[in-house]
Parts: structure tokens; C-alpha cells; sequence
């Protein structure tokens, strides 16, 4: 991973971060990272945010994108968190700057937004705060309780996996994931399109079933790279949009594990 590389030197501000990942959340430039890019701007983001470190528990082989994610999470708290001679604000300041340093090589000018006080804001709104929020994409998305303020980085970049909670990334103790599948899961992820026909004609509602971490079958089938089972659970109707706990859609899923046949045949639908 790059930011493993050699001892980083930039650093960057709070304000900085969050308006880099704000831009990166909706700049489709960002789509054309690489898959090795999207994973450790993931690292870097959960080693910024997070107070706790990695938990010890991988992931399971049957979940790669989660496994991936996990793995760059621990390669970027063990490069920052082992720097000698600095303290944590100095290594999450440096990651900060590695993180806004990507963010400028794909086009972002530096420029931080002005936060909105939204307290001051209704204060000054008179009788249209009455009328209630404004609704639409210019809305308001998250805002700081302690100070009332909009954060550019509650809404940012989920679908290359730079923001996720910590439990988008917990694993259970290895072995027990296998047995903790339900049949659609298993079926989808062992590519045994016979056994997935079979249970989708029992039990039809099974399409957009959800795992532990809110994968629907597609999902798995388009992180595993299964084209035939795509199309199949496609013909019975699977959910294109449905997303997961990380705000990811099978699409984004094929793109961060580069399955083009799959993404061929998600946008082709």
C-alpha cells in the first residue's frame, strides 16, 4: 500500500479531510482510482476517524471485499501508529494529508467549504424555518450535535468504502461464518446455480435476502464474480439498487473488485 511506502511528510487539517471527502463523494473522477487507491483512501479515512484500533478478528474468505477493506484498515493503523517520535494527533494529521494528497492527484482544487452554523441559520430563517426543512440533493445531511454545524464528511465517499462504522468490518472467529450462511449465501458464494435455481423456486422472497453484513445475493454474486448467477437472480427479479450496511450496491462491489463481465451485465439491465 502506498501510504506504507516511505515515511509520509504532508499533513492536513480536520477542515481539509472533510472537504476532500466530501469532493471525492461525488466527483465521478473518483470512480477511475484504482482498486489499490479505493483500499487504503478506506484505511486511511477508518484510521482518521476511529478511535479504536482494528479488531483481531479477519474477516472470513467467503466475504473478500470486507476481508480486503479489513486488511488495508490494519496496514494504515500499523504504518501511522508505529511512526517513532510523534504523537496520535501527528499521525492522524499525516494521514490526513495522505488522504488529501490523493484527493488533489485526481482534481481536487483544496478549496474547504464553509461550514453552515445551523443554529445561527434558523435563528435568521424567521417564518421560513416554520415552514420546515427544505427537501432535495442541496439539503442538509449530518450536522455536529456539540456544535450545530454541517460536516461535509457525514456524507462521504461510501461507495469506494471510505466511510463505514466500525462494525462494517468486524469478522467473527474464523470458521464460524461458513456455518452461519443461510442456504441462498452459501449457494451463491459455492457458484451452485442448480441449488440457488432450487431454493429461489421454493421460496421466491429469498432474492433479496440479507446476510449478517446486508448482502442480498447479487451482491455476493457480483463481489465473487459469478456472471451466470447474476444474470439468474437478475431474471428473478434481484434488487440492482438494494445496498448493503457499507451504502454499497452490487455494482459498486463488482467495481471495487474489478469484475468487469459483472459490471458489463449490471449496467447492461
Amino acid at each position: 500500500m502506498s501510504s506504507s511506502s516511505s515515511t509520509p511528510t504532508a499533513t492536513a487539517t480536520q477542515e481539509q479531510f472533510d472537504s476532500a471527502a466530501g469532493w471525492l463523494s461525488g466527483n465521478p473522477a473518483a470512480a477511475g482510482l484504482s482498486n489499490e487507491v479505493k483500499l487504503e483512501l478506506y484505511g486511511l479515512y477508518k484510521y482518521v476517524t476511529s478511535d479504536e484500533p482494528p479488531p483481531r478478528s479477519r474477516p472470513s474468505i467467503f466475504y473478500p471485499t470486507l476481508r480486503a477493506k479489513y486488511d488495508s484498515f490494519v496496514s494504515v493503523h500499523t504504518h501511522y501508529s508505529t511512526l517513532l517520535n510523534t504523537t496520535i494527533a501527528e499521525t492522524k494529521s499525516q494521514a490526513r494529508g495522505r488522504y488529501v494528497n490523493i484527493a488533489r492527484g485526481v482534481g481536487w482544487t483544496g478549496e474547504v467549504e464553509e461550514e453552515i452554523d445551523l443554529e445561527k441559520l434558523d435563528d435568521e430563517s424567521g417564518s421560513e424555518a416554520e415552514e420546515g426543512p427544505a427537501s432535495g440533493d442541496g439539503g442538509v445531511q449530518g450536522k455536529d450535535k456539540g456544535k450545530g454545524k454541517a460536516t461535509n464528511a457525514e456524507n462521504a465517499w461510501r461507495s469506494v468504502s471510505v466511510m463505514a462504522e466500525q462494525g462494517d468490518i468486524e469478522g467473527e472467529e474464523d470458521g464460524d461464518e461458513e456455518d452461519e450462511l443461510s442456504p441462498i449465501h452459501e449457494a451463491v458464494i459455492s457458484d451452485a446455480i442448480d441449488e440457488v435455481k432450487r431454493l429461489l423456486a421454493q421460496d421466491p422472497a429469498l432474492i433479496n435476502a440479507r446476510d449478517d453484513f446486508g448482502y442480498t445475493p447479487l451482491h455476493l454474486a457480483a463481489d465473487r464474480g459469478y456472471p451466470e448467477i447474476t444474470r439468474l437472480l437478475l431474471l428473478h427479479g434481484a434488487d440492482k439498487e438494494a445496498k448493503d450496511e457499507d451504502d454499497q450496491t452490487p455494482l459498486m462491489l463488482a467495481e471495487i473488485s474489478s469484475r468487469d463481465d459483472i459490471i458489463a451485465i449490471l449496467r447492461g439491465t
